[in-house]
């Protein structure tokens, strides 16, 4: 589920925000390094939500700051190689940081929600006081995102955000299918799921997440069967119900993730790019 939330939801909003998408262009990641930017976001999420793992000097915590060295990196970068500031904003600026904050609050916690896997106002709570933490480290404004407890006061700040953000460009679009690949090939590496349902899959998730207009927008095609998600995502939520509802299951499913999680976080990987920077290796 965080595959799909991540990719079907989060990134492609992400990359709906033209200036986002111009800096990626600028600075010659929009596609060539598209599939591996994309693991990379998982590969730092993964750390970031394993507990304890944003104490000082513990992989996320380093990780994250890492991330925000990346920042720094293409902003440099996108300015030295043409990037009109005075068109799109300084790049990565706090609007666009802020606006990805809640892309991996709000729009991945509405994206879960739909999917049949809905957080209690406690659990969003919980969750919004720790991404506060994560966006200290990335360097967002606290004034932006502090005091934020749930999605509704996440869509209010989300809606200011969006005042300032221009229309998706072409390099949105290109971004948003080459992130669906990304995730089909996820799915079928993951979970064995044959690429050819997994695509039109993602495609109708993309579309209850983000409505017509904007995957529209971004050519996200409709699905050419709707009426079948309906049915699929209420059987997930109901299922995930009556776990819920037996705490001895509900405590097993979470050990249960939390120890894939484990797994996936220790298996041997090359370099990601906010490693590089901070190690000096980077282009």
């Amino acid at each position: 589920m965080h595959v799909i939330a991540l990719n079907a939801g989060s990134l492609i909003r992400v990359y709906g925000s033209p200036s986002i998408s111009t800096v990626l262009t600028t600075t010659g990641r929009l596609v060539d390094s598209a599939q591996r930017r994309i693991q990379e976001t998982g590969a730092w999420l993964t750390r970031v939500m394993l507990p304890g793992c944003l104490r000082v000097g513990r992989p996320g915590y380093a990780a994250t700051l890492q991330v925000r060295m990346l920042h720094a990196h293409m902003r440099r970068l996108a300015l030295n190689r043409g990037y009109d500031a005075s068109a799109d904003g300084s790049p990565t600026n706090q609007v666009d940081l802020g606006r990805t904050w809640t892309d991996f609050t709000l729009t991945a916690y509405t994206a879960e929600a739909i999917l049949g896997f809905g957080l209690s106002s406690r659990e969003q709570a919980d969750l919004y006081r720790y991404r506060w933490y994560v966006a200290h480290l990335l360097g967002i404004d606290e004034r932006l995102v502090r005091g934020i407890a749930g999605n509704e006061a996440a869509a209010r700040l989300d809606a200011v955000f969006q005042t300032v953000t221009g229309p998706a460009t072409e390099d949105s679009a290109v971004l948003a299918d080459a992130t669906l690949e990304s995730a089909t090939s996820a799915l079928h590496g993951l979970l064995h799921v044959p690429r050819e349902p997994a695509r039109p899959a993602l495609n109708a998730i993309a579309r209850r997440i983000h409505g017509d207009a904007v995957c529209q927008d971004l050519r996200i095609p409709p699905p050419a069967r709707r009426r079948l998600a309906g049915p699929v995502l209420s059987g997930l939520a109901l299922a995930r119900d009556r776990r819920r509802r037996d705490p001895q299951r509900w405590q097993a499913a979470i050990d249960r993730n939390l120890a894939a999680a484990l797994d996936l976080a220790a298996r041997p990987a090359r370099p990601t790019a906010y490693q590089r920077v901070a190690t000096g290796s980077a282009d």
